[in-house]
């Protein structure tokens, strides 16, 4: 295994709400200069993974990215999402409980969100962002027509001026909130599942859902609290400057969640993959295998 590989845990393909297919986004992470990296699309597993190493020289780790319900004391409940890594694909528990988040009114909610772009000046058809999803229809295929059609400059414009929001006080004007019309599972819930499927599990994004310094800490805390030392915290990633690097990364430490590194890759023209620290990938090979014992065939060897 490649203990000091760099390492980008947090990539999207076509298979949720990339832009390109598993085989084009490993080819450009090859030509990119990343050694490892884990496909983690939406609420979905990654079978394979292992074919996918193989045949494009670049270690692919299993993973997936899985929304889930945050309940803190105060607050009304909202949505964070968590990155498994090293879990096994097959799984049965953990593909039933993504089933059940893909399953809802998902239609019925795209048209909730156009209904306030409609308002706001902004008319696109159901029929239209239908026509552009692949495996996982969502805001982001939204925010792409806003782009062709001029509406904002780029997808983090269309998230940041009209989409973006997952709790009370940081809603954005198209924002629609999605638990009313999916059943999402709970943080715990989502820990329990991938911690029986082997795999470590990494609270993402942690600056994107709005929260002050005290917010972040409680919501890093209860994650914690669940996941014990198969947690990891999101510390690196493009949209985060150096200090907050530093910050996310103490705030790991003050929890034992060991720190990641993820692009958040979506094939967007503006989307970067990210190198991670070298030390990130062994830390989490020894920290799975620690738990787990021999990781077997998903754990990201080539």
């Amino acid at each position: 295994m490649m203990m000091k590989a760099n390492f980008d845990g947090h990539v999207h393909t076509a298979a949720s709400d990339g832009l390109f297919p598993a085989e084009e986004v490993l080819r450009r992470a090859s030509a990119a200069g990343i050694r490892c990296l884990a496909i983690t699309d939406h609420d979905r597993t990654n079978p394979d993974c292992l074919a996918q190493s193989r045949q494009s020289g670049v270690t692919v780790v299993s993973g997936a990215e899985i929304t889930a319900r945050a309940h803190l004391p105060g607050l009304q409940p909202f949505t964070v999402h968590l990155c498994a890594y090293f879990i096994d694909p097959l799984d049965g528990p953990l593909n039933r409980l993504l089933a059940a988040n893909r399953s809802g009114g998902g239609q019925v909610y795209l048209r909730a969100v156009l209904e306030k772009l409609d308002d706001l000046g902004i008319p696109i058809s159901l029929k239209e962002v239908l026509a552009g999803g692949q495996g996982h229809v969502s805001r982001k295929n939204i925010a792409r027509i806003m782009v062709r059609k001029g509406y904002v400059g780029s997808v983090q414009d269309a998230f940041r001026i009209y989409l973006g929001g997952s709790r009370p006080g940081d809603q954005k004007l198209a924002y629609v909130d999605r638990s009313a019309y999916f059943s999402f599972a709970s943080m715990e819930d989502v820990v329990r599942h991938v911690t029986a499927a082997h795999g470590l599990v990494s609270l993402a994004h942690p600056l994107l859902y709005g929260l002050d310094d005290a917010g972040l800490r409680r919501l890093t805390a209860a994650f914690a609290r669940c996941a014990g030392r198969a947690g990891c915290l999101e510390c690196h990633s493009p949209a985060c400057s150096p200090r907050q690097r530093l910050a996310l990364t103490r705030l790991a430490e003050a929890f034992d969640l060991l720190p990641t590194a993820g692009s958040d890759y979506h094939g967007e023209p503006e989307d970067r993959f990210l190198p991670g620290p070298p030390a990130i990938y062994g830390d989490l090979l020894r920290r799975a295998a620690d738990l787990y014992g021999a990781l077997g065939e998903y754990g990201g060897a080539l």
